[in-house]
């Protein structure tokens, strides 16, 4: 019978076999621990924005970030999506932005003893936030008068927040029949409309001097506090998506987050079985 030397006997062979072993843990480990081409990165020094809302502001899905492509834009919109939902939104995704968007009151807030403390308490959790801005609803339907009385009411409690009012915004041709729902042209209106709120809330205030004067001025108070910008459009590149994961970087949309592990451990990989390969050689010509 042939005698067969085992790994112990032949160095080379044996260390040939030990990186053959690393060469399969690295194939595993590829398999078992895919790249992460989801995974969140944020750009340092730029303004965020959360949208938050429902299919109404779901039409608009992208051309809000069109709009804002010097702004990390977070964009969450889902179909029949209530206030109280919206809390779970916000949870999931946190408080760490310069601005939140809400549009939210189409699907509940046709009962106002429901609605008014899913909209107070949805406005607590958004306290940390410097500007949050609440969107009317369109008011196709008498009672979303009073869900936008709602919404007015429950903003003026809290001085991070303003109304947009989309109620009064919106042209004809924006609305579909149903009188809620966007169209395409509503859609463009809409999300531009949007970044002006975002862009009008969150710029700073203007510098001013004191003088003295002695003029008295008396303002009357309000209860509101309601902004509108004009729609516009734009053409620029889409930097948002939909949805629960809604989370992503201009990187991480391409693939390009997760580029290390597609072109490195290949790599790796070739680098070790030629390195086996010259060692195995050079073994058996010094035999």
């Amino acid at each position: 019978m042939p005698f067969c030397p085992s790994d112990s006997s032949h160095p080379g062979r044996g260390l040939a076999s030990s990186v053959a072993t690393a060469i399969l843990w690295l194939l595993v480990l590829c398999v078992i621990v895919p790249p992460q081409a989801d995974a969140a990165v944020r750009e340092p020094g730029r303004p965020r924005l959360l949208v938050i809302g429902d299919s109404i502001i779901l039409g608009t899905h992208g051309n809000i970030a069109v709009n804002l492509p010097d702004w990390d834009v977070v964009f969450d919109a889902d179909v029949s999506r209530s206030t109280a939902a919206g809390l779970d939104v916000l949870a999931s995704h946190g408080t760490d932005f310069s601005v939140v968007v809400v549009a939210l009151g189409a699907n509940d807030g046709g009962t106002p003893g429901v609605f008014a403390p899913r909209v107070a308490a949805l406005l607590d959790a958004l306290a940390p936030v410097p500007h949050v801005v609440w969107l009317t609803v369109h008011e196709a339907r008498p009672y979303y008068a009073q869900t936008n009385a709602i919404i007015r009411d429950q903003v003026a409690r809290h001085p991070n927040a303003v109304v947009g009012d989309w109620n009064a915004a919106l042209r004809p041709g924006a609305v579909g029949a149903d009188g809620l729902h966007l169209t395409g042209q509503g859609s463009a209106e809409m999300a531009a409309w949007v970044a002006g709120l975002v862009r009008l809330v969150a710029a700073p205030p203007p510098t001013t001097t004191s003088t003295t004067t002695t003029t008295t001025t008396t303002v009357p108070p309000t209860t509101t506090t309601s902004t509108t910008v004009a729609p516009a459009t734009s053409t620029q590149s889409v930097r948002s998506v939909s949805g629960r994961n809604a989370v992503r970087s201009a990187a991480d949309a391409d693939g390009s987050g997760a580029s290390w592990m597609i072109w490195g451990i290949p790599v790796i990989v070739v680098v070790l079985g030629g390195v086996a390969l010259v060692i195995t050689r050079v073994r058996r010509r010094a035999q």
